[in-house]
């Protein structure tokens, strides 16, 4: 009888954390994403919100296609430019692509759907963490 408590007390537990710890999380992320870091680099990638068709990840195809030809032109650094909540994920993919300086900037307005595409890329930059790279 007690291990049944125990585990039910448990489960209260972690699905009344949970949420908590994923709003910190976004916050944390939304806060990343709003800090311009404005400075000379060799190239520029501008990202947009497009999924392609056959549902495949233009973030993390462009981080990769952006990192070859870097890397291929000698280039060190990479300059991005996003929504402040796309920032985050997306200098992740470019560090774990190899690129050694990221910078990045974000247009300075809100809109509503905001919201709901900062609390959408928690969940992408959690699984942009788990993600192979090579």
């Amino acid at each position: 009888m007690m291990k049944k408590r125990t585990r039910r007390w448990r489960l209260l537990v972690v699905v009344a954390i949970a949420p908590g710890i994923y709003v910190i999380a976004t916050l944390v992320l939304v806060a990343s994403g709003m800090r311009d870091d404005i400075a000379p680099a060799d190239v520029a990638l501008v990202l947009g919100s497009k999924v392609e068709l056959d549902g495949t990840d233009t973030t993390f195809a462009s981080a990769k296609n952006s990192a070859r030809i870097a890397q291929e032109r000698n280039f060190k650094s990479v300059f991005v430019v996003s929504q402040y909540f796309h920032i985050p994920r997306s200098r992740l993919a470019l560090e774990r692509c190899h690129v050694s300086v990221v910078r990045a900037a974000h247009p300075h307005f809100f809109e509503w759907r905001d919201l709901y595409s900062s609390v959408r890329e928690t969940a992408g930059y959690g699984r942009y963490l788990l993600r192979r790279y090579d």
